[in-house]
């Protein structure tokens, strides 16, 4: 008996810390009526506008806005980058110097006068079962 009671406290525990949350992000002010948005939600700064994110999604944009649902997402600390994708190559365009070239945006809305902002210029807190937050290009 005691053993069954240590399992299912032992259970419950887990489903207290392993908390997960569902993330709606609206992405707003899209120059276009129409076309596509990715967006990467990141971990950490290492990871930050590489190639290893930790989750990612593509929306339509519907008169200049998107709408992404992440479900599942456990409680932490995140950063997101998108972009609205002109050519729906996939791939962020940039010029022979790697300026892009088409239209991004991070969450927190940091303003990037001089290059990206760092993860925790963009950085949020994931600490609700549902929680939204808005970018605006």
């Amino acid at each position: 008996m005691k053993l069954v009671l240590c399992f299912i406290l032992y259970s419950i525990s887990l489903s207290v810390f392993a908390q997960r949350t569902t993330l709606t992000v609206r992405v707003e002010g899209i120059k276009a009526e129409e076309g596509i948005v990715l967006l990467a939600l990141y971990t950490s700064q290492a990871d930050f506008l590489g190639e290893d994110i930790f989750m990612g999604k593509e929306a339509s944009v519907i008169h200049g806005k998107a709408t992404f649902l992440f479900e599942n997402v456990p409680y932490g600390r995140y950063a997101m980058s998108s972009f609205f994708d002109k050519n729906e190559n996939g791939r962020l365009d940039t010029n022979f110097i790697g300026i892009p070239k088409e239209p991004y945006a991070f969450s927190m809305n940091p303003s990037s006068s001089f290059g990206p902002p760092s993860f925790d210029e963009a950085a949020f807190t994931l600490d609700s079962l549902s929680q939204s937050i808005t970018i605006t290009y």
